[in-house]
């Protein structure tokens, strides 16, 4: 059984302050709600990218949901997607089609993200391709084991719809630098 009390009568009366309803709640409920709206089948909204670009995102996940979430993004920010299952499909997908940047999973079956980023870098045609890890392992260490584990940039699950857009554009502006 959990009790929760109502009102402040039960807090400290030094820990109590005036709320200011303004500037700050208007700001996390805004991002709350554009966040949800992309969740939503609604219309894409028009391309916030260069019109005309085909940058092509090799995308690799094994949920599903996830999947489908993250290509929806990507597509309606201008990418064309190409979306697989898992890592040995993935690599497959890159080593024929050579995508401007592999977004992937950590923990996928038959091939996770470390194992594709290391055969990515070994073979000299997908070398240089940009790799994002996406993961729900938050923290330093997992940080530095993605980035030393061949990924260019590493991503923490749940992330934000902004944030992955980004820094998938910063990474394809970074390789053709």
């Amino acid at each position: 059984t959990v009790t929760l009390p109502l009102g402040r009568a039960h807090l400290p009366q030094d820990r109590i302050g005036e709320a200011d309803p303004g500037r700050e709640a208007n700001v996390s409920v805004a991002s709350y709600v554009q966040e949800s709206e992309r969740w939503l089948d609604l219309p894409p909204a028009p391309a916030a990218r260069e019109a005309g670009s085909n940058d092509t995102i090799l995308l690799a996940d094994d949920n599903a949901d996830m999947r489908d979430y993250v290509r929806r993004l990507l597509e309606a920010d201008g990418y064309r997607v190409i979306a697989v299952a898992n890592g040995r499909e993935a690599l497959d997908v890159a080593r024929f089609s050579l995508p401007d940047l592999v977004l992937t999973d950590v923990m996928m079956p038959e091939l996770d993200g470390f194992g594709l980023a290391q055969a990515l870098r070994a073979d000299p045609h997908t070398r240089a391709m940009p790799i994002v890890m996406l993961s729900a392992r938050a923290g330093e260490d997992a940080r530095a084991e993605g980035v030393e584990g061949g990924a260019d940039d590493y991503l923490v699950k749940p992330f934000s719809a902004k944030e992955l857009l980004a820094r998938v554009s910063l990474q394809i502006e970074r390789a053709r630098r």
